[in-house]
């Protein structure tokens, strides 16, 4: 009877170091799966707003989030949604918003590239 004990100890002893490189080899296994599934990070726009324009030492962007240029359009005019439709449609890219003629804060296509808004905001990314 005394021997009964003692093998069954043994036997939980072996059973726990088993189960310990079981553990082991299905983390293993389960890591080298994850590593090799893609993954997507939801990637926004940089929004930048324009301060001034004119020659280009008066040119200045500056950098701002949604919820800043949201505020600015609750004190006043603009267009949020064409801001937001603009950020979906440019993941990980930098745009700007205007507030040109004091018309309001928007997003403005024709701006981005145009000689005179596009090129001086390229210059400002590259600063």
């Amino acid at each position: 009877m005394a021997f009964a004990p003692k093998l069954l100890i043994g036997g939980v002893t072996l059973g726990g170091v088993g189960a310990g490189f079981g553990i082991e080899a299905s983390t293993t296994s389960r890591s080298k799966r994850f590593a090799k599934r893609p993954f997507t990070v939801n990637n926004e726009c940089r929004l930048h707003k324009l301060v001034a324009i004119g020659n280009p030492a008066s040119t200045a962007f500056a950098p701002v989030t949604k919820n800043e240029i949201q505020e600015l359009i609750s004190t006043g005019k603009g267009d949020f949604s064409s801001i937001e439709r603009a950020c979906s449609s440019n993941p990980g890219k930098d745009i700007f918003a205007s507030n040109k003629g004091r018309d309001g804060w928007k997003y403005r296509n024709e701006e981005q590239n145009d000689s005179m808004h596009g090129s001086k905001f390229q210059e400002y990314l590259k600063r």
